[in-house]
């Protein structure tokens, strides 16, 4: 965590910034915000901030809440994933298995 008390602080660009990390603007309430895959701009009571991010993650979505001390969490979260099921028991543990030239039929199913 990289907590922040000046949110004009953060100057640069952010790289490296992974699942698990997070930016604390202390003090910070954001209003709305706006993130295009580069750029995460914040609306606040004081102003607008605008920060650069390199390199984040496929399959992320970046997240701007509360921190629930009157300041603003900046972080990333794993985007939902669909699971699928295909061809059930299609293995046996320990060993190698030939691939089946049969046609199989693929069931895919959706978990909410």
């Amino acid at each position: 965590t990289l907590s922040l008390e000046n949110a004009a602080g953060l100057t640069g660009t952010v790289s490296n910034f992974e699942v698990g990390d997070t930016i604390d603007l202390l003090d910070t309430s954001v209003s709305s915000f706006t993130f295009d895959g580069s750029t995460l701009t914040l609306a606040t009571n004081s102003g607008t901030y605008a920060y650069r991010f390199a390199g984040v993650q496929s399959g992320t979505e970046l997240n701007v809440s509360d921190d629930g001390h009157g300041g603003t969490a900046i972080s990333l979260s794993l985007l939902v994933q669909q699971s699928a099921s295909i061809v059930p028991d299609a293995g046996v543990e320990g060993s190698l298995v030939a691939q089946d030239t049969t046609q199989q039929q693929t069931t895919l199913a959706s978990h909410g």
